[in-house]
């Protein structure tokens, strides 16, 4: 049901603002179960044809990690986190959390930067924001080396809050 909401749902804001939104789809979604005389309109638009189309002879594949990806990153955060499991675990938890382990991800796109007056989106694996570090340019963020070093760097010197998906904020 809520899948319906996808594109309602508030992009980089706060844990809080987002737990908010939840509840209250959950309780649309009650509400209309509950009321069954209301229906949500569809809207599909359908595409008609007169000639045949035939199917991709090639897979498309999306931009998804595949698990050697995934090995790859995790085996170089471990070398760079020199045997600290706390670092290895948190590092782990914010790159699958902020970029789901794609290395061209660009995130918080709404973000509006006081500091320069204008929107500041997060890149990489490790999602580093413009706003907050402008001496590291874009190709930098992307880049899966720096960004994994920038990220355990941090992280070893106990700056895990930098990030929202910070482990500790878990309560």
């Amino acid at each position: 049901m809520s899948l319906v909401f996808v594109g309602l749902y508030p992009q980089g804001e706060t844990r809080k603002a987002r737990y908010v939104f939840t509840i209250l789809i959950y309780l649309l979604s009650f509400v209309i179960a509950v009321n069954s005389q209301v229906t949500l309109p569809i809207t599909t638009q359908v595409h008609a044809s007169t000639t045949p189309v035939e199917a991709p002879k090639t897979p498309v594949v999306a931009n998804l990690p595949v698990m050697t990806d995934i090995e790859r990153i995790n085996g170089k955060i471990e070398k760079l986190a020199q045997g600290n499991e706390v670092v290895i675990k948190q590092a782990k938890q914010i790159i699958s959390r902020e970029s789901r382990y794609k290395k061209n991800a660009v995130g918080d796109k709404d973000y509006w930067c006081k500091r320069t007056q204008s929107y500041g989106p997060s890149y990489g694996l490790s999602q580093i924001n413009i706003c907050w570090h402008p001496h590291i340019s874009i190709e930098q963020m992307q880049n899966e080396d720096f960004a994994i070093n920038f990220l355990v760097t941090n992280l070893l010197k106990g700056k895990c809050l930098m990030w929202s998906t910070c482990p500790l904020k878990d309560g």
